[in-house]
């Protein structure tokens, strides 16, 4: 019998990671077969939010310093074990060219929304969250509803993020202070080290 979502999702949260919804693929979502060659029918988000990644992380990247990615190499090592005993594929937001289109999934997954700063923004956990991977599966298995939770941006007029300083939002202080700015989710702010980690790591992908 095919684990539940609930199964799956409690495995996941174990490993400081977070379930992030899932969907019943169609033929225009860009979804690539299983490892074997069938035919994926539900798609299982995998992500994170707050500093509980970081918990689990900086541990490993202490113990690995001269890995050139360590957080991806974090990621297939937690996830991994994920999809093995249920016989589904993991694929990663970091494996590419050619990316696949995580964006487009979570969008048909969860109610998030592009921000000004062109990040997306979760109504629970603003802007303090990412997409990391995702589970393949062969069965047909209930996933969560995705809500309809308008865009948080859209009753916000101040627009705090475009006006939190002189510099460029995209620069590395600048998007930091944009991001920080934002009153959406303030209770997964990430902490200075995790948050220059991944400001440094955002900034080399542009």
């Amino acid at each position: 019998m095919a684990a539940s979502y609930a199964e799956i999702a409690q495995r996941i949260a174990a490993t400081g990671l977070l379930p992030r919804g899932g969907f019943h693929p169609a033929g225009n979502d860009d979804v690539p077969p299983l490892a074997d060659g069938r035919r994926a029918r539900t798609l299982i988000l995998i992500g994170n939010a707050g500093p509980a990644l970081w918990q689990r992380f900086a541990p490993f990247r202490a113990a690995h310093p001269d890995l050139p990615d360590p957080l991806n190499s974090w990621v297939e090592q937690t996830v991994a074990p994920l999809a093995a005993p249920l016989a589904a594929t993991a694929v990663y937001t970091h494996q590419g060219p050619p990316f696949l289109p995580f964006i487009r999934w979570a969008q048909r997954a969860e109610p998030v929304h592009q921000a000004p700063i062109c990040l997306l923004i979760h109504p629970v956990y603003g802007l303090w969250h990412a997409y990391r991977a995702a589970l393949l599966l062969a069965e047909d298995i209930a996933v969560p509803l995705r809500s309809d939770d308008a865009a948080p941006c859209d009753s916000c007029v101040a627009k705090p993020c475009l006006q939190a300083g002189p510099v460029d939002p995209h620069s590395r202080h600048g998007f930091d202070a944009a991001r920080r700015a934002c009153p959406v989710g303030r209770a997964y702010t990430y902490g200075d080290e995790q948050s220059a980690f991944h400001q440094a790591a955002f900034l080399r992908s542009r």
